[in-house]
C-alpha cells in the first residue's frame, strides 16, 4: 500500500465504470506519442456513479406502515465538472474530484456534505468503507478503494473519444519489487508501470512477446505518472545492476534508469528517460528520443551501430562505439573495481574488458584457467586468460585506451595477456605464459616462479617502467608482500606471517611494532620471524634492496631478522636471539634481550645495552660495522 506521499496523479483509471483489477491492474489509456517524446497517459472517462458493494444502512428504529425504497442521501445532487477521479486522495485534498468521491459515499450510504473538501466526516467514511470491504483502513483513496466503489460496468459502454489510443486495460500498475518483476516478466503484461521508485539487487530481463491493444508488437516500461489533461506529473526511478531487454519493439520512458541496460531484441526505444550507467545495443532499431545517457552507448555489431538514430534532444555523456566482437559477445565488459574483480575470479570470463579508467586501492587477482574458445593445431582448447584495456571499431583498430590502477595485481591464471592499455602498479606472476600486448606497465613485474620468469612474453611496443623480477621463493609463498603502510602494519602484526617482504620503498610517520611467535616453513619447523627489506633471484641473489623509514620498530617477536635494504630509524629489540643480516640501520638500536647479532651489517649510530647479560652475549662478524659508541645503560 501507498502510505502518504504529495498528492500525485495516478497512471490509472479511476473513473467510476471502470472496472478495476484486482491489487495492481487498472484500465485507462496511455495517449498517443506527443511531439515532446513523452507519452502521456490518461485514464477512460467514465459515466455517472453506481451503486456498489457496501455497508448495509443502519434499519429504522421502527418499520413504516407503507414501505418505500430508501432513499440514499438526503443532500440534493450537486453537479460536478469532472468524470472520474486521477490522483490519490486523502484528508487535505480538495477539489471537483473530492466532490465525486462523496458523491459516490454518499449513493451508498453515507450522508456527507458535498463540498469538495476531504476532511475528518470524508475521511472517517473513506476509512469505514475500506473495512467492511476487506481493504486497509488507511484513508487514502487509491486503486484498490476505487476499484470497490466502481464496479464493473459492461465492456460496450465504454468508448473512445478523440485519436486513437494505446488502453491500459492490460497493464500491470504496481509498487513493489515482487509485482514489477512479475509484470516485466513473460508472463507479465505488455505495459509495467510503477507509482514509486524501485531498486533491485539483482538484475532485470524485460522478456516475452506481447501485443498492444491496437494488436500492434509492443513492450513499454514506465516510469511516470501523469495527470488527466497528460502532463506528466511525477518521475520514478528504477534502480538494477542490469536490465536485459529481450521483447521486441520495447520502450523505456520517463523517469530515470541506474544501472546498465543490454538491449538484445530489435526496435527498442529509451524516450524522455535518464539513464546513469552504459547502453550496450545488438539489435537494429535502437532509438534515443530526447533522453540522456550519462555513460557510454557501445553497439555490439555494426548492423546494430547502422541502424540506431539519437535525435537531436538526447545526449551522451561518453563514447558512442562499436566494440570488438569478441569482447562484447564474451566477455565480461567492466567498468568499476568491484565487476572488474568479479570477472576476474575463477568462476568469471576469459576475458575482462575494461570500457574506462578504474582505479582502486585494493589488490587484484587474477584466478582460474580458461579457454578462449579456439583450437590449436591438434585439435585441443586454447588455455588464455585476458585482461583488455582498450575499444576498438569493427577493422579491430583500437579507438580508445583505458588505465587501470592498483597497488598490484596477482597473476594466478596460466597464458594471461594484459593488452592494449596501462596498468599503474607492480605485477606479481604466479603462472606460466604472461604476456604483454601493446601494454605499458608503469611498476615493477615479480615472477613467483623460474617458469613464470622463463615464459614471459612481450612484444616490441609494450614498456614496463619499472624492474622484472624473480623474488625469493619463501617470500612469496609464505610471506605477507607488501607495498603500503597498511599491510606493513598488519604483516608484522600478531595476526601477520612469519616473513613480510617489502616490494617498494616505504615511509611510515609512526613507530612500528614486531610481535607475535611464529614458525618458518622448514622441516621441522623452527620459531623465526623476518622483515625482508630487499629481493633477489632463484639462485638467491640480491637484486634489490628497499629502504623503511620509522620513527622506531620494536622486535618482541622471538628469533627475529631485519634482512636486506635500510632501515632509517631507532631500532628496540625486546625479542630473544634478534638479528641484523645484511642491512644497514640509519639510527640507534637498544637490545634489551641476550643473543643479539650482526651479520654484514651496519649501525649508522650507536649500539646501547639495556643491560649487562645483553651485552655479554653480543656477536658481530668481520663485516659488520657500527659508527657510533657501544655501550650498556648502567642498572
Amino acid at each position: 500500500m501507498i502510505r502518504h506521499k504529495k498528492l500525485i496523479a495516478l497512471t490509472m483509471a479511476a473513473a467510476v465504470s471502470v472496472t478495476m483489477l484486482p491489487a495492481v491492474t487498472s484500465t485507462g489509456v496511455f495517449a498517443a506519442d506527443t511531439t515532446t517524446g513523452a507519452s502521456n497517459w490518461t485514464p477512460s472517462p467514465a459515466p455517472a456513479p453506481a451503486p456498489a458493494p457496501a455497508p448495509a444502512p443502519k434499519p429504522a428504529p421502527a418499520p413504516s406502515p407503507t414501505p418505500a425504497p430508501s432513499q440514499p442521501s438526503t443532500s440534493a445532487p450537486v453537479e460536478t465538472s469532472v468524470t472520474g477521479i486521477f490522483r490519490l486522495l486523502m484528508e487535505g485534498s480538495f477539489g471537483e474530484d473530492v466532490k465525486l468521491l462523496q458523491t459516490m459515499l454518499n449513493n451508498i450510504s453515507y450522508k456527507l456534505s458535498v463540498d469538495g473538501i476531504f476532511g475528518k466526516l470524508t475521511a472517517a467514511a473513506v476509512r469505514e468503507f475500506q473495512g467492511v470491504n476487506g481493504l486497509a483502513a488507511d484513508g487514502i483513496v487509491g486503486p484498490k478503494t476505487l476499484g470497490k466503489l466502481a464496479p464493473a460496468a459492461p465492456a460496450e459502454a465504454e468508448k473512445t473519444v478523440g485519436p486513437a489510443v494505446d488502453t491500459i486495460a492490460t497493464a500491470s500498475i504496481v509498487d513493489n519489487n515482487a509485482d514489477f518483476e512479475k509484470a516485466i516478466g513473460t508472463e507479465g503484461f505488455w505495459l509495467a508501470a510503477t507509482l514509486k521508485d524501485l531498486t533491485f539487487t539483482a538484475p532485470l530481463v524485460l522478456d516475452g512477446n506481447f501485443v498492444n491493444d491496437d494488436g500492434k508488437e509492443a513492450r513499454k516500461i514506465a516510469l511516470y505518472t501523469q495527470d488527466e489533461n497528460r502532463n506528466v506529473i511525477d518521475n520514478f526511478t528504477l534502480t538494477a545492476p542490469k536490465l536485459t531487454i529481450q521483447s521486441p519493439s520495447g520502450r523505456l520512458q520517463n523517469g530515470g534508469f541506474v544501472g546498465d541496460l543490454y538491449v538484445n531484441a530489435a526496435k527498442f526505444e529509451i524516450r524522455g528517460t535518464k539513464v546513469i550507467g552504459n547502453v550496450y545495443v545488438s539489435e537494429a532499431g535502437f532509438k534515443l528520443t530526447n533522453a540522456k545517457v550519462e555513460g557510454n552507448v557501445f553497439y555490439t555489431t555494426q548492423a546494430a551501430k547502422d541502424g540506431a538514430v539519437i535525435d537531436a534532444k538526447s545526449t551522451v555523456s561518453g563514447d558512442i562505439a562499436l566494440m570488438q566482437p569478441d569482447v562484447v559477445t564474451t566477455a565480461s565488459l567492466v567498468d568499476n573495481a568491484d565487476a572488474m574483480m568479479a570477472g576476474l575470479k575463477a568462476d568469471g570470463k576469459w576475458i575482462v574488458a575494461a570500457i574506462r579508467d578504474i582505479t582502486t586501492d585494493k589488490e587484484v587477482v587474477i584466478n582460474g584457467t580458461f579457454t578462449d574458445g579456439k583450437k590449436d593445431a591438434e585439435g585441443n582448447d586454447v588455455i588464455r586468460r585476458k585482461l583488455a584495456f582498450y575499444s576498438q571499431d569493427d577493422k579491430r583498430n583500437i579507438t580508445r585506451v583505458f588505465t587501470l590502477t592498483a597497488p598490484k595485481v596477482w597473476v594466478n591464471s596460466p597464458n594471461t595477456v594484459f593488452q592494449g592499455g596501462i596498468f599503474n602498479g607492480d605485477v606479481y606472476v604466479n603462472a606460466k605464459g604472461f604476456n604483454l600486448v601493446k601494454q605499458t606497465v608503469n611498476g615493477n613485474i615479480y615472477f613467483m616462479t623460474q617458469e613464470a620468469k622463463d615464459t614471459f612474453k612481450t612484444d616490441a611496443v609494450s614498456k614496463v617502467n619499472g624492474e622484472k623480477v624473480l623474488i625469493q621463493v619463501d617470500a612469496v609463498t609464505n610471506a605477507s608482500l607488501v607495498d603500503n603502510v597498511a599491510d606493513l602494519e598488519k604483516g608484522i602484526s600478531t595476526e601477520g606471517t612469519w616473513i613480510v617482504s617489502l616490494s617498494r620503498d616505504l615511509a611510515v610517520n609512526k613507530a612500528l611494532v614486531m610481535d607475535g611467535d611464529f614458525e618458518n616453513t622448514k622441516t621441522p619447523p623452527a620459531v623465526a620471524r623476518k622483515l625482508a627489506l630487499y629481493s633477489q633471484d632463484a639462485d638467491h641473489n640480491i637484486t634489490r634492496n628497499f629502504t623503511l623509514m620509522a620513527q622506531r620498530i620494536t622486535v618482541k617477536s622471538p628469533n627475529a631478522r631485519i634482512q636486506g635494504g635500510i632501515f632509517d630509524g631507532n631500532v628496540y629489540a625486546k625479542g630473544e636471539n634478534f638479528q641484523l643480516v645484511k642491512t644497514t640501520v640509519v639510527g640507534n638500536v637498544y637490545v634489551s634481550t641476550p643473543n643479539f647479532k650482526m651479520t654484514s651489517s651496519k649501525i649508522d649510530g650507536n649500539l646501547i645495552f639495556m643491560n649487562a647479560e645483553a651485552a655479554a652475549s653480543f656477536t658481530k662478524d668481520e663485516t659488520s660495522s657500527i659508527t657510533g659508541s657501544t655501550s650498556t645503560v648502567a642498572q
